[in-house]
């Protein structure tokens, strides 16, 4: 698995999660014993029982932040892609998709080395 890098902008939270943030502390406070699944699911039927225009609300929220998002990630692989060398710059859009000559031609991938010897014309007609 490829390492995140800590530098990289954070993606945006969903409209739920900022509404999670903005009510699981009152909610909290009201129950100080109520444990993190019984705060879920009392956010949930919260959140399932707000307005749509309340949700709304949230949703622009999300919006503005995913927008921010993209020009922060753009911002970022733009500054990743000038630090590096114009060799590697140019070769950064082929290195996504590898070419297909890293397999040998015509060779099917589930063949086995070696398996031809094991089987004769014989065999393989049968």
């Amino acid at each position: 698995k490829k390492k995140k890098d800590p530098n990289e902008p954070q993606k945006p939270v969903s409209a739920y999660a900022l509404f999670f943030r903005d009510t699981q502390a009152a909610i909290k406070g009201q129950n100080p014993s109520a444990t993190f699944g019984d705060v879920s699911k009392i956010v949930a039927s919260m959140w399932d029982s707000l307005g749509e225009e309340q949700k709304q609300a949230y949703k622009r929220k999300t919006e503005a932040a995913k927008k921010e998002y993209l020009k922060a990630l753009a911002a970022y692989r733009a500054s990743l892609v000038s630090k590096s060398s114009p060799e590697q710059g140019e070769t950064k859009g082929t290195q996504a998709n590898p070419p297909a000559k890293m397999l040998p031609p015509k060779q099917p991938m589930y063949a086995m080395p070696g398996l031809a010897s094991f089987l004769t014309a014989s065999d393989l007609q049968a």
